[in-house]
């Protein structure tokens, strides 16, 4: 093969590959509008999004994602917060905002709503916000003096398993690695001046 007929088929293998990659954005930007944009206003400003029971994803406030046109089942959540589900049909090419205030579970996570998250979040859900950290002061004292970390246990509240979507109820997690260390967690919590009899408990195993 001379230089002049090599010459010609790079050319030409060059022109091909152009025109594959071309294509190919084409096709990705076509597949791209063919999506809706769904827009996240919550509180608090930072959250897991699990999409139609998938894998979460996180989620800051304003933030946003596309999804294929249909029916699709948002969960939003966050550690010591209430969750949400939020059902949405989503149109190719159209935007729509899901608004979603989570009711902070305990006095610390109620500490980190910002000034202007609490504005946003009152917006969204009335009253409701202020009003569910009140119960939870007030039916669950023990709540304020949490998390208790000790070398073999911990403390926390958490989501309660027997009212799961009430957000003014929450449990008391006990994380340990023994049955003495739950003896221990429990003492601990009488220490404090609490009856654990009050509380609905959860223990979980810590083998770490």
């Amino acid at each position: 093969m001379d230089n002049t007929t090599r010459n010609k088929l790079l050319v030409r293998v060059a022109l091909i590959s152009t025109a594959v990659v071309f294509v190919f954005i084409i096709y990705s930007l076509a597949r791209g509008t063919g999506k809706g944009t769904v827009i996240f206003n919550v509180v608090p400003s930072e959250v897991l999004v699990s999409i139609d029971g998938g894998g979460s994803k996180k989620i800051k406030q304003a933030g946003s994602i596309k999804l294929s046109p249909g029916n699709h089942t948002l969960n939003i959540s966050q550690k010591n917060f209430s969750e949400k589900e939020v059902r949405v049909i989503v149109s190719k090419g159209k935007k729509q905002t899901v608004d979603a205030a989570l009711s902070p579970l305990t006095s610390e996570a109620n500490s980190k709503i910002t000034g202007i998250d609490r504005i946003r979040g009152e917006g969204i859900a009335g009253a409701r916000m202020s009003d569910d950290v009140a119960a939870i002061d007030r039916n669950f004292p023990l709540t304020k003096v949490l998390p208790i970390n000790r070398l073999l246990f911990t403390i926390y509240p958490g989501k309660s398993a027997v009212s799961p979507n009430d957000s003014t109820k929450v449990a008391i997690y006990i994380s340990s690695n023994s049955a003495r260390a739950r003896q221990d967690a429990l003492q601990t919590i009488r220490d404090k001046g609490y009856d654990p009899s009050d509380y609905e408990i959860i223990f979980e195993d810590n083998t770490d």
